[in-house]
């Protein structure tokens, strides 16, 4: 097992991303079970297991990736906003952008963590993961399907082409297929992940059509079109995690909302 000083590059870079609140981000979004220990821990001997350590190489690919293209995405509009910027369309830009910065940030310091782990020799594969055992799927409020929420509704929406689409977009950017749904307990965390996703992806819905209005009461109906293409996305994403959670409900035989 390698030793690292704290003055080590790599060691220092994490510890300074510390510093700077990315730990706190991160550690925010992250169920404390899935948290990788932090980089002075790592630095004196704290192991990995595998499937961690497979985990946040596969979840860093991907965060990092998707966040990097979903700015690309800005780039239209922080172009077209500059000739008569709107406050709302400015602000919700901003907030949008300073989030995706942010996240890619958080990714950046679960790879130097992991970089750290692997150069140091503290992976053992043998080594089994501690998963707590969470809690069963709510089945009342409105994260619960609801009765209409059928395979037969979400294919009449192309929900299941759109699914296909996005595991395959997903696969690419981390690397593989995930393996950690094929169990009770790999399906409730799933359930938890699906939930968390559409609360980010309606308010990224909801951001979106702030900085469409402005666009639209401007006149600038180009803007408004590639604007709102993003909103559809966004409520498209919220909708497959409904569509994801309907499956599960079937597979786990859970009633759906009264």
């Amino acid at each position: 097992m390698r030793k690292f000083s704290l003055g080590h590059p790599l060691v220092f870079s994490a510890r300074l991303l510390e510093l700077l609140g990315v730990r706190q981000f991160y550690t925010f979004l992250a169920p404390e079970w899935q948290q990788l220990p932090k980089a002075m821990h790592i630095a004196k001997g704290t192991i990995l297991s595998g499937e961690s350590y497979q985990k946040g190489v596969r979840d860093c690919r991907y965060y990092a990736a998707a966040n990097a293209i979903r700015l690309a995405t800005y780039i239209p509009i922080t172009i077209g906003v500059k000739e008569n910027p709107h406050w709302l369309t400015v602000s919700v830009l901003l907030l949008l952008t300073t989030f995706h910065v942010v996240s890619i940030l958080a990714e950046l310091y679960k790879g130097l963590l992991l970089w750290l782990a692997i150069l140091g020799g503290r992976v053992d594969e043998d080594l089994k993961q501690i998963i707590p055992e969470p809690e069963p799927p709510v089945t009342k409020g409105i994260f619960c399907p609801y009765p209409f929420e059928t395979d037969r509704f979400y294919l009449a929406l192309g929900l299941e082409w759109f699914r296909k689409r996005v595991a395959k977009f997903v696969e690419r950017l981390s690397g593989g297929p995930t393996r950690e749904r094929a169990s009770k307990i790999g399906l409730y965390n799933f359930v938890n992940d699906t939930i968390a996703a559409e609360k980010i992806h309606l308010i990224a819905a909801i951001l979106g059509f702030c900085i469409v209005v402005p666009f639209f009461a401007e006149g600038k109906y180009w803007m408004a079109a590639y604007s709102s293409l993003l909103v559809l996305l966004d409520s498209y994403l919220a909708m497959l995690q409904r569509y994801h959670r309907t499956r599960v409900w079937l597979a786990l035989r859970l009633p759906k909302q009264q």
